[in-house]
């Protein structure tokens, strides 16, 4: 009965050491030998797994970034968009929405957050020099 004891005291302080979290250095008891052999055999990663995860993190942002931004509209000029003041209030005049913000995107795009008439919110995208609608949402 002691060994069996014994023996959970001893996988509790293992235990303690290597937390699957944490996978850190062990205490250091022979000084002779590398710290490499103090870390727990399942916690090593070598060069490669470390370099091939760190990749992969940013792979996954560099693809999901792209999906966060908004159209691209136009090249042109800004002196060849339509009036910026002007194209805001023939959208709500012809639409009759209730306009929150109407702002510049970075994709050169004309970009209008508001509510419909039935009160759903909504954000719509327009070419700042046919004034077509480019891409729109309702929620």
């Amino acid at each position: 009965m002691a060994t069996r004891s014994r023996d959970f005291a001893n996988v509790v302080a293992m235990m303690a050491h290597i937390a699957p979290a944490q996978c850190g250095m062990l205490p250091i008891e022979n000084p002779n030998v590398s710290p490499a052999q103090h870390r727990p055999p399942d916690c090593e990663l070598t060069l490669l797994e470390t370099d091939m995860r760190t990749l992969l993190a940013f792979a996954i942002l560099a693809v999901a970034t792209p999906a966060f931004a908004g159209p691209h509209c136009t090249k042109e000029p800004v002196s060849s968009w339509l009036p910026k003041d002007a194209f805001k209030e023939k959208v709500v005049a012809a639409s009759g929405f209730k306009v929150a913000v109407f702002k510049v995107t970075t994709g050169n795009c004309y970009e209008l957050y508001g509510r419909n008439k039935a009160g759903k919110r909504i954000e719509i995208y327009y070419h700042p020099v046919t004034g077509a609608i480019v891409k729109s949402h309702a929620r």
